[in-house]
């Protein structure tokens, strides 16, 4: 009897230990990679004809993502590379106002020796309204912006006297371009990239920005 039950432990015990690596593996494939991000200084490609041409940057690796800003080389305080995609890199830069992780064409930016990546995107959902996000991994990073046009662009200057009874610094205030920071309501569809430092890199369609890729909280982030 003793020989029986400790046959029938011992089946147990390997059917247990043979499930771990199953369990894990499954685990493993239902979330995203953790990894840490590791720049390697370098500059932007200036061009030596123009010392006032802008490089453009997007949130994500391709020109149907939300533009984030065109760089003027000659006034970044420091760019890091971080890996190509897509034909493009992603880059942490240091632009005197604020620092954000945006994506360049390979030609605007000096960065060979950076690795070449490919995500896996995993479907997911905010768990609750996220206003503002970031552009790199925490909060000292830009908030994401959108920027929108004065509604008084087309108005002529007489029409524009009459709306704000001759007040100049009004006028000059209403004709200003506004950048109201984007918003993620709650259950928001998202893809998951990586995660670093607690913060997931993702990518969604926002109504505002269009095609995006932000960084969220991870705690306010669930796969599907």
């Amino acid at each position: 009897m003793k020989r029986t039950i400790s046959f029938i432990l011992t089946i147990a015990l390997l059917l247990s230990a043979a499930c771990i690596p199953t369990l894990a593996e499954e685990n493993k494939s239902s979330s995203w990679p953790v990894i840490e991000l590791k720049g390697t200084e370098t500059i932007l490609n200036a061009l030596e004809i123009d010392r006032d041409f802008r490089q453009q940057s997007y949130s994500g690796p391709g020109k149907q993502y939300n533009p984030c800003g065109a760089f003027l080389a000659r006034k970044v305080v420091s760019v890091k590379a971080v890996h190509k995609e897509n034909g493009f890199v992603l880059a942490e830069v240091d632009n005197r106002s604020g620092k954000r992780y945006v994506y360049f064409e390979e030609k605007d930016i000096q960065a060979g020796d950076v690795e070449t990546v490919s995500w896996t995107p995993v479907p997911a959902r905010t768990l609750s309204t996220i206003h503002p996000f970031y552009f790199g991994p925490g909060k000292q990073y830009d908030k994401v912006t959108q920027r929108t046009k004065s509604k008084y662009l087309d108005y002529t200057m007489e029409e524009l006297l009459w709306i704000f009874d001759f007040d100049t610094d009004k006028i000059e205030k209403a004709l200003e371009d506004t950048f109201p920071t984007v918003t993620l309501e709650a259950g928001s569809p998202v893809n998951v990239l990586f995660e670093t430092d607690g913060w997931l890199l993702c990518e969604f369609d926002c109504t505002v920005a269009g095609l995006t890729r932000g960084w969220l909280p991870a705690d306010q982030v669930a796969a599907e």
